[in-house]
Order: structure tokens, then C-alpha cells, then sequence
């Protein structure tokens, strides 16, 4: 069974945010101003621009984004020195997906306070959305050099990494969260989802049932559980079926825990189920690259592999769908008789994998 693993949600839509809720930081600048302008009149920035300021953040906070963009804006006419109003802006526009403007704000806002950390923790949101996660890595990193115990944005920073396939230092990351806070939920998912990738599955399973005993809303920690149990020698399907069922329960959409369940009844040879669930995960996201990555399963089962090859050309771009893909593209080409290919792919393997493939090398390959 071939298994591709995931640590948090998957995105429901390009533009939703990983973050909970209002994951961004807001600038008040002069608390005493949300009460009296008057107390801004000695600022060095226009009083009339701090008036629309203010009024633009209590709509925000409000969520009347359309009120608020139209303050911040005439503030922004009167005066354009003032970084947080283009930080705030900048919310507004992301809010709205309108990713271009916010990226133009968040940016502007830099340019005119570059030590601005409310605006890099922003901006690093927005590079997350857009999947350029090394971009958002670098961005939370300047925020942890300002805020070095903040657990928060070591784990934002952690999920940038894992995103980017760079499980050590996601993994690093994780370690400090949980040195900080030793009951972080979500945290223990996410290196469990580090130590089920690395193998180590007695260590998995340790942090994904810490993790659920703390919040047991936790759906990727009931599928990789679900993932793990499956993995055991005697593993029993009904406490496999059980922990898929209670993870669709939380998040009936979820892409991951649909295709991960479709390639276990694959495996099973129970196509009919497997069939449904990659049915469902394709209305949802048919351009998602685990439900591509399914589909050539589906395909590579059928002895289909001709319309396979170019899902696992497009999956395999994808640092944490790399491998998979490339394990089953070589089963794809050993099933066409094509093992000179098979044999470059293992060979290419061996140097970090070798205990996935060395059994073939040594059946297949000269």
C-alpha cells in the first residue's frame, strides 16, 4: 500500500487560510487614539489620516471590509508614510481575496518600517496561501528573531517547513512549540505526522493519542492513525475503518483523509469503496495533487498506466508527494516492461531509500 502522509488540513479552496480564524496581526498604533483622536494631533502623521485610520479598524473588527477598505483608502490619499494603515489594508485585501493588493500593502508597509514584524507575520501568511513556503519560512524567521519564545510562529514556521518538505527543520520547529507548551494539540499531531513519515511508528502513535486525548476533533490525527493501524502485521481493519469513520465524521471533505481511505480499500481490493471515496475527494478538489495522485492509482490497478504517467508526472512535483510518485511511476514502467526506466528510479532512490527499493533492484536490475 502505497501511503502519502499529511499534517494539517488541506486547504478546502485556493484561498482559505491554514490559519485559525483571524490569524493575522492588526496595527493600533496610539491605543489612546481608538478613543480620542485628539490625542494624535501632536503625531507626526496627519490627524485627519489617524481619524480614518481608527474608523477603518473598528470595521475591520467588525468584518465590513468594504467600509473599511474605503477609510483606509482616504487615509492613504491624505497620508501615504503611515506603514500600519498599509498593513491593515493589506488584511482587508486578503480578507477579500484579493491577494495581489494585499502582497502590494504588506510589502509598501515594509518599505516604509522594514522592522515592521506585525507586517512580516502577514506577509507570511499570505506567501503560505500562495504555497511559496519558503518565502513564508523566511518571513516567520524574521519574526522569531523579534520574538524568540513566541511557540506560536515556531509552529507557523514548522507548517511552512513541512509544507516545503523540510522535515527536519519542521521538526526542530515542533520540538521548541512543545517545549513551550507541552499540551499543544496540534503540535503533537504534527510531529506525529513527522515520526509516521520517518518510520518511527511507536513514536507516531505516541504523539498523534497524546494529541487526540488533549483535543479529539484532531480528523488528520484519527487518519493517520488510521494509517498506522494498517501498517501493523496484525492490524484490525475494523479499528482501521473506525478511526477513517471518525475522522470523515470531523471533517467530511477532507481530501487527504477521502483519498487515503480510497487507497487503502484499493489495497483491499475493494474497488467499489475505493471508487466512492475518490469520487467524492474529485467533486471536491479534481485538481488537487492527492486526488491525482489516487487517480494514477486507480489507473496503474486497471494496468492503465499509459494515462497515469502524466498524474504522477504532475504529483511528483510536489515535495511531499515526491516519493510516492516516483515509487509508483517505477511500478508503472515495470508493469509496461519498461525496467530500464524502473531500474533509473530505484537506482536514484537507493542513495536515501534504500530499504523501499532494494528488493526490486536486486530482482530487476542488473
Amino acid at each position: 500500500m502505497i501511503v502519502i502522509l499529511r499534517f494539517i488540513n488541506m486547504k478546502k479552496n485556493k484561498f482559505s487560510s491554514i490559519f485559525p480564524k483571524k490569524r493575522w496581526l492588526i496595527s493600533f498604533w496610539l491605543i489612546g487614539c481608538l478613543l480620542y483622536v485628539a490625542a494624535c494631533q501632536d503625531s507626526k502623521h496627519n490627524s485627519r489620516m489617524i481619524a480614518f485610520f481608527i474608523k477603518g479598524n473598528e470595521a475591520l473588527h467588525k468584518e465590513d471590509y468594504k467600509t473599511a477598505l474605503r477609510y483606509y483608502d482616504a487615509g492613504i490619499q491624505i497620508d501615504s508614510t503611515f506603514a500600519d494603515i498599509f498593513n491593515n489594508r493589506g488584511i482587508v485585501y486578503f480578507e477579500t481575496i484579493d491577494l495581489d493588493n494585499a502582497l502590494k500593502d504588506y510589502n509598501q508597509a515594509l518599505k516604509i518600517k522594514p522592522d515592521f514584524y506585525n507586517a512580516y507575520f502577514n506577509r507570511a501568511n499570505l506567501y503560505f496561501e500562495l504555497a511559496e513556503y519558503e518565502a513564508a519560512a523566511q518571513d516567520f524567521s524574521k519574526v522569531i528573531q523579534a520574538y524568540p519564545d513566541s511557540a506560536e510562529v515556531y509552529f507557523y514556521r514548522a507548517k511552512s517547513y513541512l509544507q516545503n518538505g523540510d522535515y527536519d527543520a519542521a521538526y526542530q520547529d515542533l520540538n521548541k512549540v512543545l517545549q513551550k507548551q507541552p499540551k499543544n494539540a496540534q503540535a503533537l499531531d504534527s510531529r506525529g505526522y513527522i515520526q509516521l513519515k520517518r518510520r518511527q511508528y511507536q513514536e507516531a502513535q505516541k504523539d498523534l493519542e497524546k494529541a487526540l486525548s488533549l483535543d479529539k476533533d484532531l480528523d488528520l490525527a484519527w487518519t493517520n492513525l488510521a494509517i498506522l493501524e494498517n501498517l501493523k502485521e496484525n492490524t484490525d481493519p475494523k479499528i482501521v475503518q473506525s478511526h477513517f469513520e471518525k475522522a470523515l465524521e470531523i471533517q467530511p471533505e477532507e481530501v487527504y483523509t477521502l483519498t487515503q481511505r480510497a487507497l487503502y480499500y484499493l489495497a483491499k481490493d475493494q474497488k467499489e469503496l475505493a471508487q466512492e471515496d475518490l469520487k467524492k475527494a474529485s467533486a471536491i478538489a479534481p485538481e488537487n495533487l492527492q486526488t491525482l495522485f489516487a487517480k494514477a492509482a486507480f489507473l496503474r490497478k486497471d494496468m492503465n498506466c499509459k494515462e497515469a504517467y502524466p498524474l504522477l508526472e504532475s504529483t511528483q512535483k510536489d515535495k511531499n508527494l515526491r516519493l510516492e510518485s516516483l515509487l509508483l511511476m517505477a511500478e508503472c514502467y515495470r508493469d509496461d516492461n519498461k525496467l530500464e526506466k524502473s531500474c533509473e528510479i530505484w537506482e536514484n532512490l537507493a542513495r536515501e531509500h534504500m530499504h523501499l527499493v532494494e528488493s526490486n533492484l536486486k530482482e530487476h536490475c542488473k
